[in-house]
């Protein structure tokens, strides 16, 4: 067999040279990880993932995510940030973070990132007991611009359903702007500002009677995925922590 074309007077690999070379580097990467990953449980130590995570997966995918890798993968050292909307994919991007959890509106841009769908909810507002529009059903876009929207940003299916409103409509629209529900929450039970997000969110606050959700009729989920580059994905923990990630398994984690 001839690997390498001579004819121009310089060795250059040639199509079939070019297929075990690209074949020769894939083995040596999975020599170069299995060797890392045999240092690793050899000494007890699964190494150091880190985790950017948006407004919304900070509040409860993130917490179940932390106990199942626990649970799963004792040994491995976490790292967890906040970043906002499209930040977190940029993260995972450019090599800050290992394992991204975020939105998947921002995720789909990115064609060049693995993505698993792990988390789906409906998309909801919530007002303090005793507003306007407390006991309104159907709410429609018009309805919310007297009051103002409280949320971290307007995003994906929420954007499609605010999209017939005027300029000037759209210029009234938003009352807060924050990466930290938490806050929002304490301004919407303190004001008659509207919260708007996935439903789990505000779970917490309609059991106890101090919000009150209702339903926008917006056609669409908040669905949240992970997110990786292919050189994680080729990681063996990473690879095992993004197959073994589902919304069953995050959120049963999260009730033990």
């Amino acid at each position: 067999m001839v690997f390498f074309d001579r004819t121009s007077g310089v060795a250059r690999p040639n199509l079939l040279g070019k297929m075990i070379g690209e074949r020769a580097s894939e083995i040596l990467l999975l020599i170069d990880n299995l060797d890392r990953d045999l240092f690793r449980i050899a000494n007890g130590n699964m190494g150091h993932v880190r985790i950017a995570v948006g407004p919304a997966s900070r509040i409860k995918l993130l917490p179940g995510l932390i106990s199942m890798i626990m649970r799963e993968f004792p040994g491995l050292t976490l790292q967890t940030f906040q970043k906002s909307g499209m930040r977190v994919m940029e993260a995972v991007k450019n090599g800050e973070a290992d394992i991204g959890l975020g939105f998947a509106d921002h995720a789909c841009r990115y064609a060049n990132l693995i993505r698993k769908q792990i988390f789906s909810d409906s998309i909801v507002l919530a007002v303090r007991p005793g507003h306007p529009l407390a006991d309104a059903v159907n709410i429609g876009p018009g309805a919310i611009v007297d009051y103002g929207l409280a949320l971290p940003s307007i995003v994906g299916p929420f954007e499609r359903w605010l999209g017939d409103l005027e300029e000037d409509q759209r210029g009234k629209l938003v009352g807060l702007l924050s990466d930290d529900f938490p806050t929002i929450i304490s301004h919407v039970q303190q004001s008659e500002l509207i919260a708007a997000g996935p439903s789990f969110i505000f779970d917490g606050q309609v059991a106890s009677g101090q919000l009150a959700k209702r339903d926008a009729k917006v056609d669409g989920h908040f669905s949240f995925w992970m997110i990786m580059t292919y050189g994680g994905w080729k990681d063996p923990v990473l690879n095992a922590i993004m197959r073994y990630s589902n919304q069953d398994t995050v959120l049963r984690a999260l009730s033990n």
